[in-house]
């Protein structure tokens, strides 16, 4: 979304902004002054990188607001003549995607349904295997008791004893059948949602291929509509809260770029050549001092006189 030309930063905003300091009325404020103006030069270009990044962000989501509030009024600006004109180019684009977005649509369903099938059936096998070894667990009791009275001759426990054996060892036999059958359907799950999740992944980027040029489109529409749409348009006051922010974001830029060239450059070079001039001098001064040191070290000791 492009923001309206508005007339150019406030010089005094611009110097709120700047924070370069008083101009200096004698030569040596200057070199105060050019070390100020070096400081602050550096804080605004790293406060004006962030300041981008944050506008390209805000432009990003006006010009995704504009495109949401156009695909949810297209059918409302369709009915009227003069603007169904302008939406002309979209329809090859428009078709197209729905194609594709039907596509997806289905096969998410397809997929979903497929899946939830596969846990209706492990929900089956993990309530089977339950029940299998609660019955066993049931049987396992009540052959405890009639091993007792088998020990004691009591004929027809026995007989019982041997029935719920073969009771105890089928609902063993169908809850080992029915965890092998939980297992294979849970990795039969993984698999299908696998396949699942990469065809749907490529019909995703399909979708995004052919939705680029269509945003591109509805995007230019949008922004040759913005001054003509009807008002109290539902959904548009998002596209204007969008608008707001990226206007407020594009206004900070301007000021700090403004605000890097706020400063006094003769004033400033001059500070920065005083600084050169006195380091010159202190560096010649120290050099001096060690030169004389050296000769002073070197120089022969005195003679002293013999008694």
């Amino acid at each position: 979304m492009s923001v309206p030309d508005a007339s150019g930063p406030d010089p005094y905003e611009v110097q709120q902004v700047a924070r370069f300091g008083v101009e200096p009325q004698l030569p040596w404020e200057s070199v105060f002054y050019a070390l100020r103006v070096a400081s602050r030069l550096r804080a605004l270009k790293e406060e004006l990188t962030g300041a981008k990044a944050t506008m390209d962000q805000h432009r990003k989501a006006a010009d995704e607001a504009l495109v949401t509030f156009l695909d949810a009024s297209q059918q409302k600006l369709l009915s009227d003549a003069a603007f169904a004109r302008l939406f002309e180019p979209l329809r090859e684009l428009q078709t197209r995607y729905l194609e594709r977005l039907a596509e997806v649509e289905s096969l998410d369903r397809e997929g979903q349904d497929a899946l939830a099938a596969i846990d209706v059936e492990i929900l089956q096998a993990e309530r089977t295997a339950q029940e299998g070894r609660s019955t066993r667990e049931g049987l396992a009791s009540e052959a405890a008791r009639l091993f007792d009275a088998s020990r004691e001759g009591d004929a027809l426990a026995t007989q019982l004893l041997g029935a719920i054996r073969e009771q105890m060892q089928k609902a063993e036999e169908d809850a080992t059948r029915a965890v092998s059958q939980m297992n294979d359907l849970r990795r039969r799950r993984r698999e299908s949602e696998q396949s699942y999740v990469q065809r749907i992944r490529a019909l995703e980027e399909a979708l995004a291929v052919a939705d680029g040029p269509r945003k591109a489109a509805l995007l230019e529409i949008g922004r040759d509509l913005l001054d003509r749409l009807p008002p109290g348009l539902e959904g548009f006051s998002a596209v204007e809260s969008a608008a707001r922010r990226l206007q407020e974001s594009t206004r900070r830029c301007s000021l700090l770029e403004a605000s890097l060239l706020a400063y006094n450059r003769q004033k400033a070079l001059q500070g920065w050549l005083l600084l050169g001039a006195f380091s010159v001098l202190l560096i010649g001064a120290m050099v001096l001092g060690i030169m004389r040191m050296n000769r002073e070290l070197s120089a022969p000791p005195p003679t002293l006189p013999s008694l």
